[in-house]
């Protein structure tokens, strides 16, 4: 009798037939009808977060990724319920899952020590929805079933999502071009791409996070050749989009991503020439890529739609000159058979050495390029670095050091040395770097996943959240070697794609984006499962498991307390999500209906009590109903929320100024300016107390 050992996670027990009445209403040879629904479910799940990440850009705040967080969650506590077993592929995975569900945890925990409770809360709430996004593939996918046509059925389902990231991106790649031709200066900020997304930096990541998957595709000679001379020129594709964002973070998520994607393998060499000669070719188009960062750089300042069109056109062409290159190679690769004479004397060492030799040029090129004294030019970039100059004198900006990020990260680090176990906890970072700020930029976000887990949640955060990627990772490497070359390439992409991601959330603020973040670990979390699935399916899979199969008494306590944290995470998202509806509900009443105002704010204040902005709220409609005592309490009760926060000690001060109270206005808005120096407003009203000018 044989198990399936890739059976995942809470996945839902067999259905309890005859044995002898299932076989003989089976045809012989014929297998057992199975649901379509873990085919759908990948695709559904890839689409939503698709349209999360491009049309409610990334999906920032919780009424947007509130949705989709509660249909997966409970959709595993679904699962629980029809009696699943609790199974991984292997301890690893359980590593990760118990890391990503772990920073859950202790992000809720650490709104006793926050800042902002409120904003602990919801940031645990956004990772339940990463959790559970990391969770899914290992769950909802495949079942239990002798015959093996459910593994298989898994490893269709896990394709298809991972299919559905790429050929969803494409779509999105071409769409924006169509966008720049139509109305171009919508598309650009600054002479930048910021849409489809609304942020550079993540409209670039969007478009890498396809970049390796489709060079792996272009670089397998089992492929057609049609198939991988578009692969190729959608990959360059999205390399040009990219560099029309001008984004410096990037290029460390593709270094991350062309790792994995070269370490892995097959195909190395097929991958590294590919990626080379993608860009070769954007740099080769540059002149034209550049035209609308150059005219707002410039001396005009200034985008015109027809600056855009020319970097649309250039788009155009290159995506087909790209395409016509990648069919004549996948034409010479075909016609040489991999035992072939000429294949294994010539063509393969040629291209290794050829490798070497361009690598070994782009050395020296750089050498040379730095006037031959590396160690100057580095520490002149340090000093770039830590200036905290935004504007470059460079046509491109990917050679400028200069920006805001020194400052972030040396407020995180200073918030981790004084609060070194649990940080300043979830979402409170802002609060330090108000006050340690050496910059006039209003930001809340050390832009360093690192930094900001080790600002806000401290070392306990940083190592759950090393268990992740270490725990995937240690899975994907026991698996690798059991599953099929076409399982390991599809794995190989995705696991790129979400290197790519991980990479540049290490100089960025990606985290908080869940549109964008989910997609990587959704990327991640499918790779693993494919290859457990595939070396299922190969019969070549160990026999063991996490625990035992769903029959075993012992696993009602592992379903109690999965099923608990899941409906602990639900109640947690949708008290957020409902208290957000009703917040917006009275933001829509102000000037209407204070009655109606203050009724909705009441409601979001039950449904989230640590919530700051319910209460402003309430103190807005309450002044406007003449009940200025009332609506100084709920001004007090923030800021009791919130101690270290400027803004209700601001609010205050601006409550005392209209009712003519000066000197009280005055003490509020020094001790807001305690809290944030360099703010020029909060020093003036300091002096004035929000005294009129000539009263």
């Amino acid at each position: 009798m044989s198990v399936d050992v890739s059976n995942s996670l809470l996945l839902p027990s067999p259905t309890r037939s005859h044995p002898g009445r299932e076989a003989a209403e089976q045809e012989p040879g014929q297998e057992r009808e199975h649901s379509i629904w873990p085919v759908i479910a990948p695709t559904v799940l890839v689409l939503a977060l698709l349209v999360l990440a491009t049309v409610y850009s990334g999906a920032f705040d919780v009424d947007q990724w509130g949705p989709p967080t509660l249909f997966i969650l409970l959709l595993l506590l679904t699962l629980i319920l029809r009696g699943g077993a609790a199974r991984l592929p292997d301890r690893w995975v359980g590593l990760a899952l118990g890391g990503a569900w772990g920073l859950v945890a202790w992000a809720a925990i650490s709104a006793a020590w926050a800042g902002s409770p409120g904003a602990a809360l919801e940031g645990a709430g956004r990772e339940a929805m990463y959790a559970a996004v990391l969770t899914l593939p290992f769950v909802a996918v495949g079942g239990r079933s002798e015959d093996g046509a459910s593994a298989e059925n898994g490893v269709r389902a896990l394709r298809i999502a991972g299919r559905g990231v790429v050929c969803g991106i494409a779509l999105i790649a071409l769409y924006t071009v169509g966008w720049m031709l139509v109305d171009g200066p919508a598309v650009f900020l600054a002479g930048r791409l910021n849409e489809p997304i609304g942020y550079r930096n993540a409209t670039a990541l969007l478009f890498c996070v396809a970049f390796w998957p489709l060079i792996v595709l272009a670089a397998t000679r089992e492929r057609g050749r049609g198939l991988r001379a578009m692969a190729l020129g959608l990959a360059v594709l999205m390399l040009g989009l990219a560099f029309l964002t001008q984004s410096r973070g990037v290029l460390l998520g593709l270094s991350c991503g062309g790792v994995v994607a070269l370490a892995l393998g097959p195909d190395r060499v097929r991958r590294a020439w590919l990626a080379l000669l993608s860009v070769a070719l954007v740099a080769g188009a540059s002149p034209w890529l550049l035209k609308p960062f150059q005219a707002f750089d410039g001396d005009h300042g200034v985008v015109h739609a027809s600056d855009i069109a020319v970097a649309a056109w250039a788009l155009v062409a290159l995506t087909a000159i790209s395409a016509i290159v990648g069919f004549l190679l996948a034409v010479f690769d075909a016609g040489l058979r991999p035992a072939s004479p000429a294949m294994r004397q010539v063509v393969r060492p040629a291209s290794r050495v050829g490798l070497y030799v361009v690598v070994l040029v782009a050395l020296a090129g750089g050498m040379v390029a730095v006037h031959g004294d590396p160690v100057s030019e580095a520490q002149a970039k340090w000093r770039e670095f830590k200036s905290l100059q935004t504007t470059t004198t460079t046509k491109v900006r990917y050679t400028s050091a200069g920006g805001q990020r020194y400052d972030l990260w040396r407020v995180a680090l200073q918030e981790l040395r004084a609060n070194p176990l649990g940080g300043v906890g979830e979402g409170s970072y802002e609060f330090g770097y108000y006050r340690m700020r050496r910059t006039n930029r209003n930001l809340d976000d050390p832009h360093g996943l690192l930094f900001q887990i080790g600002a806000e949640l401290g070392v306990v955060g940083l190592v759950l959240f090393a268990a992740i990627p270490l725990g995937l990772l240690a899975s994907l490497r026991r698996w690798w070697g059991l599953a099929s070359l076409q399982a390991r390439r599809s794995a190989c992409g995705l696991t790129a794609a979400g290197a790519t991601f991980l990479g540049q959330s290490l100089v960025d603020w990606m985290w908080r984006i869940p549109g964008l973040t989910a997609l990587g670990l959704l990327c991640l979390a499918v790779a693993v499962a494919l290859l457990a699935r595939s070396a299922s399916v190969e019969g070549a899979a160990e026999r063991s498991a996490v625990v035992a199969p769903s029959r075993s008494r012992g696993l009602s306590w592992w379903r109690a307390a999965a099923g608990g944290a899941l409906l602990g995470a639900v109640a947690l998202v949708l008290g957020l999500y409902l208290s957000n509806v009703y917040v917006r509900r009275a933001e829509d009443e102000k000037g209407l209906s204070p009655t109606a105002q203050l009724a909705d704010a009441r409601t979001a204040s039950t449904l989230d009590p640590w919530a700051v902005d319910p209460h402003y709220l309430e103190a807005s409609a309450l002044e406007t109903m003449g009940r200025r005592p009332a609506a100084r309490a709920q001004l007090e009760q923030a800021l009791r929320l919130e101690p270290e926060s400027l803004v209700p000690l601001g609010l205050l001060g601006d409550f005392e100024a209209r009712g003519g109270h000066f000197g009280a206005a005055r003490a509020y808005y020094r001790e807001a300016l305690a809290r944030d120096p360099l703010d020029t407003g909060l020093q003036q009203l300091a002096l004035t107390g929000g005294r009129p000018s000539g009263s």
